[in-house]
């Protein structure tokens, strides 16, 4: 059977629980709660707090016709085995929401990825850089009207590999711990 872990009945439980908490702020739509901007953090916190312990990932979409971007927020409950669908929208002509960082520390990368690639800013993000691109790259390339440069883009692979060496060495470490084994 192949279900759908964002669209399913129970989640549409939790979106309701949601959508009545936050009134007129939130709204159901295509199995997902959009809301405005200015309650991310207590949308993050409420549905955290009702055991969405996984942020899977955050998306941008480029609506230029509309001149917004839409955030979506993928959270994931262990212990249901399900998830929900979260979007909000941000003004294409000044891009800045909060980053919900300190809630969910692996929202770091995704964010620094929209910010390099979309060009949203992170409000309180603890290193909002260039995560891809050369930091003298102009521009953002997955926005539909860049014109900053044609592909082949100017990835900065020195930072990638840079941060598979980090993720690799904490997980011997984590290996080492678990083993009994010493780490740094």
């Amino acid at each position: 059977m192949n279900k759908n872990y964002y669209a399913c009945e129970e989640s549409l439980k939790f979106l309701e629980k949601a959508k009545k908490k936050f009134g007129e702020k939130a709204k159901i739509e295509n199995n997902s709660l959009i809301f405005e901007k200015e309650i991310l953090m207590e949308i993050i916190n409420f549905f955290k707090n009702e055991g969405f312990e996984k942020l899977s990932s955050i998306i941008c979409i480029d609506f230029i016709n509309e001149n917004k971007f839409c955030l979506v927020y993928e959270l994931y409950n262990y212990e249901l085995k399900f998830g929900v669908t979260l979007k909000t929208f941000v003004d294409r002509n000044n891009p800045v929401i909060d980053s919900v960082t300190s809630i969910f520390l692996n929202a770091d990368w995704n964010e620094r990825e929209i910010f390099d690639l979309f060009g949203v800013k992170f409000n309180n993000h603890p290193n909002l850089k260039r995560l891809l691109l050369k930091d003298d790259w102009v521009g953002h390339p997955l926005r539909k009207d860049d014109t900053s440069g044609d592909p082949p883009y100017q990835i900065n692979w020195d930072i990638i590999e840079e941060q598979k060496y980090i993720l690799n060495m904490k997980s011997i470490n984590e290996k080492l711990k678990k083993y009994g084994g010493k780490s740094n």
